[in-house]
Order: C-alpha cells, then structure tokens, then sequence
C-alpha cells in the first residue's frame, strides 16, 4: 500500500485496524471473556495440519478477575506466560490419579 494511501475501512465505515476488528469480534461475539482458575487446564488446538493440540496446567492466573495472562506448564516440564487466542480452550482441573473421572 502506498504511504499516501487512505487507511482501510471496513464494513460499516469502520476503519478500525484488523486486530482491532478481530479482538472485538472474538471478545463480543465468540463468548466473551476468558476466565481460569489454578489448577485448570489450557487445551490449545493445534491450528495447522500435522500440529498437535498442546494441554498444560495454569499454575498461576495474572490477569483481573480470572482473565489472561495464565503462567501454564506444559506437560514437558516447559513453563510459559500465555495469552490464549481463539484456538484454547479452559478445561477443569485434571483428575487426581487413581480416582474415576
């Protein structure tokens, strides 16, 4: 695009940048906000043919309320801070070893 050129808009006359755009309508329209606990697990779906979904466990929640950033251990030991996208999923924490569940 050139330098002069006007910046994109979008439907409705919005001319709002993509990742605004996409922020929004994942928070708005998708179900809302995301919400953890220590101990639940993030489920992150692979989003590439031949890439395998990814589970950890949050091990500690740093945002307001139950919101993002999660610090997640993944099941190699590995420790990172997450902020989840459209493709993870919160699940309930593991069950206890040796109990049906």
């Amino acid at each position: 695009m050139p330098l002069d050129a006007a910046p994109r808009t979008y439907e409705g006359g919005d001319n709002r940048s993509m990742p605004e755009m996409s922020r929004l309508i994942r928070d708005d329209e998708l179900g809302g906000d995301m919400h953890a606990n220590i101990g639940d697990r993030l489920h992150v779906h692979g989003n590439v043919v031949g890439q395998t979904d990814r589970q950890g466990e949050i091990i500690e929640v740093r945002g307001p309320d139950g919101g993002p950033p999660y610090l997640v251990r993944f099941a190699d030991g590995h420790e990172t801070l997450v902020y989840p996208g459209p493709d993870a999923v919160i699940e309930g924490p593991a069950p206890a070893e040796g109990l049906p569940g």
